[in-house]
């Protein structure tokens, strides 16, 4: 990689979850969330019901450090 080149994260929405930050630090595996998708990128979730599965990448910035791993789990259901 030459010296200067650098990846940008843009995020495209956010992951709500409707618990305080201490249970996200201490039940995170356990807790159902929803993903807002900001209006200037709703265009592109067009045709997602086609669609079984969606990979969802986050920063889950709230977790204990030493919880901060790479994580992978399923969601059942998405509207």
């Amino acid at each position: 990689m030459q010296a200067g080149n650098q990846i940008v994260l843009r995020p495209v929405g956010v992951v709500r979850i409707p618990s305080s930050d201490d249970e996200v630090r201490e039940k995170y595996s356990e807790l159902e969330a929803t993903v807002e998708v900001f209006p200037e990128f709703r265009e592109a979730l067009d045709g997602l019901e086609g669609f079984s599965h969606i990979f969802v990448l986050s920063y889950l910035h709230k977790l204990r450090p030493d919880r901060q791993r790479c994580l992978a789990s399923r969601v059942s259901t998405y509207s």
